[in-house]
């Protein structure tokens, strides 16, 4: 849709404000222009004057059709109508016979004359806007050069023609505030020439690219914020736009500060906090734009009432690695002033997942903090549902020596609010609250902050308390090789290699795991299989803060840039037959997303099956050429260019997912490994005893297995 964007069956939001022209014109180009203008008015002054200029000459050309249309009935067609006008204006051909030259003003000019058009609220707006506006205009117009007669409605046209003709090329002579100005004298007299009755309203106008939700729309979507909307190929992507300019508030620029110093400070992306994606804008409108994996909802009484309690628990989780994420910080940001306004959810068929989009109380702890915002806490104290929310000491100023405690607090409330909908009545003894929380929620909502649990203490108990846990165990050796040339990654963990590993933990998802076998023999094929990995570390950063419907695009982009890095290792180091296989999996709530190169095989472990779904890249049946690779990482491009294998489907909470390198799959039979998968034993000693069996039935090379299940480690 050219000018809506739909953002559910039924509700659509408008793109900019001149939506009503093109419904009145079905001129694309003419509305095109007009939301150009407004999507660079926030930046780039001097190309939205260019645009309007064009707009009103495609405006002034629509109207001139409309008039030769209804003096020639049938006798013309449109096309040739439009073609005359076009040659008319090219040749300065006035049709109406007075002499005068023949362009887009003098058209609208004959337009206002012939319907009489009159407008006094707009004129007089105009004229305060010139006495207000840049230095040339007030030069242009002050008292006494310009007689009383100026400004009417055809004058007014011709003016502001010749301000966007000024102002498109006039560095310095155009602004933000001016820009804004002209779009809506623009979008009025649109509205007059077209007999539209239709309001202009600013806070619609986009920046770049980002659309604002329309405000009446906010409580049918479950929106509290200004939230913006992109739209590509069909596909809607929400965020939130936060001012950045040097004339906002104190509280806008602390919450920006509070920000920044968070993703300065993060190695990895911070769980369940905004992802920051750019700066839009300019001076004054210059924005952070933060963007979210899927649409938002506001935590309210409304969307609590539609919630499982499995989905509760995934909520309070969630808040939970939020604020962990402000807690791990060096030093610490201790949020002080968490409430349900403080979140929004994107919730789709594979979970729920929270994100912290207010900062504006944070406490800054490091030694160059400029602001404290005691203010924004003191606010909260005085709204009679929030203040329900904030630690006790943090209203009085008392006992503040550890504000993490004050935010394990009002996550203790927070959770009470899930469970019962209602924080003003919840008593920990409530029987929908799980029993297995109720303790937990009583020790984080004590009065003395030194009797609550830190929020390590939360997050485990969190964790032991959930029937199922996602878990991974890696397992790497030597092998028969004196080299190790597998590597592995795992998004869990910053390591990649080493000559005898064991590990295993319980996982957040999305969770990414491969593994790669390097090509070459010694040290070659551990650089490339070295190299493989990092680059999935790199890669793979951003996705984790993301649950996708799909993967595809990103694993096959991995793989292009993984093949082109590893070539121009090979051309710097003199490498010829140097390589690396390469099988990835992006594990989430229900979905299973693959892609391999080589003979590094994934499989999937369903109620005592095992079903091999990556693809061996590896000759059968020619001649000399059997059982060679011919897709690796690291083939010369010209050979063949790299085709990798993409897969993504469903799997259920008790699959096992293993990974490995072929020192495994071309020695331990299907039935070895479903015998030791099968026993009770924990997730790290099975891994153990396949990678065992491997070197007992005769491998001859490295080995490398990875297990992963959304089970229970202790059952599975």
């Amino acid at each position: 849709m050219i000018h809506y964007i739909e953002l559910a069956p039924g509700i659509r939001t408008p793109k900019g404000n001149f939506t009503f022209l093109y419904d009145a014109t079905k001129q694309a180009d003419l509305y095109q222009k007009c939301l150009d203008a407004e999507k660079v008015s926030k930046k780039y002054y001097n190309s939205c004057m260019n645009h309007l200029r064009s707009a009103m000459e495609l405006l002034a050309t629509d109207i001139e059709l409309r008039h030769r249309l209804s003096l020639c009935g049938d006798s013309k067609s449109a096309e040739l109508l439009a073609r005359e006008i076009a040659e008319d204006i090219r040749t300065n051909h006035n049709p109406e016979g007075d002499g005068s030259s023949y362009n887009c003003k003098t058209i609208l000019r004959h337009e206002i004359k012939r319907r009489s058009l009159r407008a006094e609220d707009l004129v007089n707006d105009y004229r305060e806007f010139v006495s207000k506006g840049p230095a040339f205009l007030r030069e242009k117009y002050e008292e006494g050069k310009v007689p009383r007669r100026y400004f009417t409605l055809i004058n007014m046209v011709y003016d502001m023609y010749g301000y966007f003709s000024e102002g498109s090329h006039a560095a310095g002579h155009t602004t933000g505030e001016s820009c804004e100005a002209m779009l809506r004298f623009f979008h009025d007299l649109a509205s007059l020439l077209y007999d539209v009755p239709h309001t202009y309203q600013p806070h619609l106008c986009p920046i770049g690219d980002y659309f604002p939700i329309q405000k009446s729309l906010y409580k049918k979507l479950g929106f509290l914020d200004n939230i913006y909307v992109t739209e590509i190929n069909g596909t809607v992507e929400y965020f939130l736009l936060k001012k950045a300019a040097g004339q906002m508030s104190r509280a806008q620029r602390r919450e920006l500060d509070a920000l920044k110093s968070l993703w300065k400070r993060s190695v990895d992306s911070p769980n369940n906090i905004l992802l920051m994606q750019e700066t839009v804008g300019e001076d004054q409108y210059r924005c952070q734009v933060f963007s979210f994996p899927d649409r938002p909802i506001a935590l309210t009484d409304s969307l609590l009432q539609t919630l499982t309690a499995a989905e509760k628990d995934e909520l309070a989780l969630g808040m939970l690695k939020g604020v962990a994420s402000l807690h791990s910080m060096t030093p610490p940001l201790p949020h002080r002033g968490l409430n349900p306004e403080s979140f929004y959810l994107c919730k789709n068929a594979y979970g729920i997942k929270p994100f912290i989009v207010s900062f504006e109380t944070v406490k800054d702890l490091s030694s160059d903090a400029e602001y404290t915002m005691f203010d924004k806490v003191k606010k909260l104290g005085k709204d009679k549902l929030k203040q329900c929310f904030v630690a006790p000491e943090v209203l009085t100023r008392e006992n503040d020596e550890n504000l993490m405690k004050a935010d394990i607090y009002s996550l203790g409330k927070l959770f009470l609010y899930l469970y019962t909908g209602n924080v003003l009545l919840a008593e920990t003894s409530d029987e929908r609250i799980p029993k297995d929380k109720r303790r937990l929620i009583e020790q984080m909502t004590a009065t003395d902050p030194g009797s609550r649990p830190a929020i390590s203490q939360v997050l485990q108990a969190f964790l032991e308390a959930s029937a199922r846990k996602p878990s991974y165990a890696i397992c790497s050796v030597k092998g028969g090789r004196g080299e190790q040339e597998d590597a592995f990654y795992c998004s869990e963990l910053e390591e990649h290699m080493g000559d005898d590993v064991l590990l295993g933990d319980t996982a957040q998802l999305p969770l990414i795991l491969g593994v790669y076998d390097g090509l070459g023999g010694g040290e070659n094929g551990q650089d490339m299989s070295l190299l493989a990995a990092r680059k999935t570390a790199s890669f793979c950063q951003n996705l984790l803060h993301y649950e996708l419907d799909s993967y595809s695009q990103q694993l096959r982009t991995l793989t292009e840039q993984m093949a082109k890095e590893a070539e121009e290792y090979e051309s710097r180091e003199g490498l010829e037959d140097a390589g690396t296989t390469m099988a990835v999996a992006v594990l989430t709530r229900k979905r299973l997303h693959i892609v391999n190169v080589g003979d590094s095989r994934i499989y999937r472990i369903h109620a005592n099956q095992m079903e091999l779904i990556s693809k061996d890249h590896r000759y059968v049946s020619r001649g000399l050429k059997k059982g060679e690779l011919y897709q690796y990482i690291g083939m010369a491009q010209e050979e063949s260019s790299i085709a990798p294998y993409i897969r993504e489907e469903d799997y259920a909470p008790e699959d096992v997912i293993l990974l490995c390198t072929d020192g495994f799959s071309e020695v331990v039979s299907e039935a070895e490994t479903l015998e030791i998968l099968g026993t009770p034993a924990p997730l790290e000693q099975k891994v153990l005893e396949l990678v065992d069996k491997a070197a007992e039935n005769g491998s001859k090379d490295n080995i490398t297995v990875i297990l992963y299940t959304r089970g229970n480690s202790d059952e599975q």
